[in-house]
């Protein structure tokens, strides 16, 4: 398909088409000359595309109009970079500019992985594929960034009004961790290897873990840390290819329950995070539930959150369907 610049557009039809899009990029462009016998002058270095001789750049009109000649059209990606580099050289921000970059970062937001465009996740139903892919694939990632990918994939599910699965809510660290359990694992692991020095780093991190569990388990991300830190013993000790069948893989060896870290409240069989339902306005549950009940959690600050969760599975079930069907759970 041959790409059209403001040399080759002689009844500026395309112009045209892409102003009426963009009609704030007037004072921009409305000096530009569009001379053919001066551009047959300008070197190839003045365009954007300098093999092809398309898009001028040379100027802070050129470059605008040329940058609008671009929209809509199939322009190669280092052509449209040059063209923005010279933007930012004399200190122009289209508006088509902002507009790529605000879609180019709401796709990224689509994506687990953004920086690999790896998981996307655009609805509800990309949620379960994603968490199938993210099970399958998990051991091609480190410790870290599993965490964060699964963490990603929860928050989009609340996106979604989904769930995700048990080994899921481990990965990201969202569950739980008992100090008995881990040890415990530790101590297997310690069984399983030859290696005095790494046996000897396994039973001293059991050892802490029994004597000191306040000091081992702190925040999410200070757990995380300690995954990370078993993962590369495991390796070291080539007891990574046992996961899955005679040991937890180390983020579900640490977050090794299924109790959420924070609050899920129940509500017509479904579990909902705490924060999900205090930030319901409480008109919607009076909708719901009538003013008697409603009272008994809601005061003139809003939502008590301790009330909340003493009242809510009181409420009969049918009113807690109708509720969750308003949220479209």
């Amino acid at each position: 398909m041959k790409l059209i610049d403001q040399f080759s557009d002689p009844t500026c039809r395309h112009l045209h088409r892409v102003f009426n899009a963009f009609p704030e990029t007037e004072y921009l462009i409305k000096n530009a000359s569009v001379n053919t016998e001066e551009n047959e002058k300008r070197a190839d270095c003045a365009f954007a595309w300098p093999a092809q001789r398309l898009f001028p750049i040379d100027s802070p009109e050129q470059a605008s109009l040329s940058r609008l000649y671009m929209e809509e059209q199939q322009v190669p990606s280092h052509v449209k970079e040059a063209c923005d580099k010279a933007l930012g050289i004399y200190g122009i921000e289209m508006p088509i500019q902002e507009r790529e970059k605000v879609a180019h970062e709401i796709d990224l937001e689509e994506y687990l992985l953004p920086e690999q465009k790896r998981f996307r996740v655009r609805t509800g139903d990309d949620v379960k594929l994603a968490a199938d892919a993210l099970l399958r694939n998990r051991r091609q990632m480190d410790v870290p960034t599993r965490a964060k990918v699964a963490m990603r994939l929860v928050d989009r599910a609340l996106h979604h009004r989904t769930q995700v699965p048990d080994r899921i809510l481990k990965m990201a660290g969202y569950t739980m961790s008992e100090m008995d359990p881990l040890a415990a694992w530790l101590e297997a692991r310690a069984e399983r290897t030859e290696n005095e020095g790494i046996k000897t780093a396994y039973l001293k991190l059991a050892a802490s873990v029994r004597n000191e569990p306040k000091k081992i388990n702190g925040t999410r991300d200070d757990l995380v840390k300690f995954a990370d830190v078993l993962s590369e013993l495991d390796t070291a000790a080539g007891l990574d290819k046992l996961y899955d069948r005679k040991l937890l893989d180390p983020l579900e060896t640490v977050f090794n329950t299924t109790k959420t870290a924070e609050d899920m409240l129940s509500l017509a069989g479904r579990q909902i995070p705490l924060s999900v339902l205090l930030n319901i306005d409480p008109e919607v549950y009076r909708a719901a539930f009538g003013d008697d009940v409603v009272e008994e959690f809601v005061d003139e600050g809003g939502i008590v959150p301790e009330q909340l969760k003493v009242i809510l599975p009181t409420v009969p079930y049918d009113l807690q369907k109708v509720l969750a069907a308003q949220l479209g759970y």
